[in-house]
């Protein structure tokens, strides 16, 4: 999956729609996971850039945060979801919704400014940004970054 590496986020990208809560109506009436993707990528296009497996192992907090949330909801894991850098204000209450509804069937939602995927495995990599982040928290991650996981096996 190729990515532009916009880092800013852009306020006027898909924002809400004067008929956005009957689009959440429309959203209720789906019965699978895929109806409701086509019709958040009708409503935005564009709007989804690509999915990926799961996080590189290099940053096992990412994972880790990531299980807890679905245990709580009681779902399992399914993909990291790839936006646009969309806003998440309260000018993108639908683009939230959307969201809420992928996170509640598995999905880790993340926009593409923060990750990009590994080269050789397609796992999700944090941007530099975000490892520059991490280690302030001082997560446990690779001391150097790299756009590659680094025991690929």
């Amino acid at each position: 999956m190729a990515m532009n590496m916009k880092t800013t986020i852009d306020f006027e990208l898909h924002k809400d729609p004067e008929n956005w809560e009957s689009v959440v109506d429309t959203m209720k009436t789906k019965k699978t996971m895929k109806e409701i993707l086509e019709l958040f990528e009708t409503t935005f296009p564009g709007i989804v850039i690509g999915f990926m497996d799961g996080y590189s192992p290099d940053y096992p907090h990412l994972t880790e945060d990531w299980e807890k949330v679905v245990s709580k909801i009681g779902v399992k894991r399914t993909q990291v979801m790839i936006l646009d850098n969309v806003s998440f204000d309260e000018n993108h209450n639908l683009v939230k919704n959307f969201c809420e509804c992928f996170t509640r069937a598995g999905f880790s939602v993340r926009r593409k400014m923060e990750f990009v995927p590994c080269q050789k495995t397609g796992l999700a990599i944090p941007s530099e940004l975000n490892h520059y982040i991490y280690k302030k928290d001082n997560r446990v991650i690779p001391d150097t970054y790299s756009l590659e996981v680094s025991d690929p096996n």
